[in-house]
């Protein structure tokens, strides 16, 4: 069985990350594998590696605290904040040093290094860029089933001091799913369990459709 892949694409405070541990969750309950893999991983590593002692560890904490990440002064006095530390440095110098798929190219080759288990579920939290989205799924093709998951939550939107925005379906990967989240945690979780029952159900009619 190939590796399971759902890429969740969303705006700011839409659930992704909440959405991605219940996937997770959810697929450990049902005796299986799961990991989860960031787009900003890299760029995450840069910033810190750049920042020297505490600034580093600063940065580090205010990057994973859904608040501190967007407020400055929180790395060192007058600092810009985490997130528009990562996004001036992946738009202003990586992406057009080495193009707009190079976190999507990244981020596939380390899928690849994974140590390969049977039935083995990734999360991608933070997909947000068309063009790295396109390359991660073309690297992939042979090796995972990849899943792009567009959620959605009222009075969210992409939009300014947002970089990403709504990642389409390219028609390459195994399915594409539209999810609400209408009442926050406790919904995500149980919306975790029904796309796992509602992929499940699409593979074995694709296995049965196309038998080996």
């Amino acid at each position: 069985m190939k590796p399971l892949i759902i890429c969740i694409n969303g705006p700011r405070h839409s659930g992704k990350d909440t959405l991605a541990l219940a996937l997770r969750m959810q697929w450990l309950a049902q005796g299986g594998h799961a990991t989860d893999v960031k787009f900003a991983t890299p760029i995450e590593a840069a910033v810190a590696a750049m920042l020297p002692g505490k600034m580093s560890e600063d940065f580090t904490r205010a990057r994973h605290d859904p608040i501190a990440k967007t407020q400055h002064s929180t790395i060192y006095a007058g600092s810009p904040s985490a997130v528009e530390l990562l996004i001036g440095l992946s738009e202003l110098f990586a992406k057009p040093v080495m193009d707009d798929d190079i976190f999507g190219i990244i981020a596939a080759h380390h899928v690849k290094s994974l140590r390969k288990r049977e039935r083995m579920l990734i999360t991608v939290s933070d997909c947000g860029f068309q063009a790295e989205y396109n390359a991660f799924v073309g690297e992939l093709l042979n090796e995972a089933d990849v899943w792009l998951v567009q959620l959605y939550r009222d009075g969210y939107e992409f939009g300014a001091g947002d970089s990403r925005h709504r990642v389409q379906y390219n028609g390459k990967e195994a399915g594409a799913l539209s999810v609400i989240n209408g009442l926050g945690t406790e919904d995500l979780v149980h919306r975790a369990a029904d796309i796992i029952a509602y992929i499940a159900k699409c593979t074995a009619e694709t296995v049965q459709t196309n038998p080996a």
